[in-house]
């Protein structure tokens, strides 16, 4: 396993949605709450909108070109705030 980490783009947006879907019904499941499950569709419009506004805090993580995790933040001004981040159940707790 060899995690390539990336600028993220717009066109990441469905991969990112999978990941945002399958890493929120696992913890779902996990707590007792899978009856609340996530869809990958539509895709995820919050992740489009931040990449498309602040592109610089948007990351993907990849595993042999596979999108595995992501993240979004934004800066204003000193202050840093990282709004998602989201790791496919497989690849949690992996450093």
């Amino acid at each position: 396993m060899a995690i390539v980490y990336r600028r993220a783009g717009v066109d990441d947006a469905p991969a990112a949605s999978t990941v945002f879907a399958e890493a929120y019904n696992d913890l779902g499941r996990r707590h007792g709450f899978g009856h609340l499950q996530m869809t990958a569709n539509p895709q995820n419009p919050f992740f489009v909108s931040c990449v498309s506004e602040e592109p610089d805090g948007a990351w993907v993580a990849e595993d042999n070109g596979k999108v595995v995790g992501f993240s979004v933040s934004w800066m204003r001004g000193s202050f840093w705030f990282l709004a998602q981040l989201f790791v496919l159940p497989g690849y949690q707790g992996q450093g």
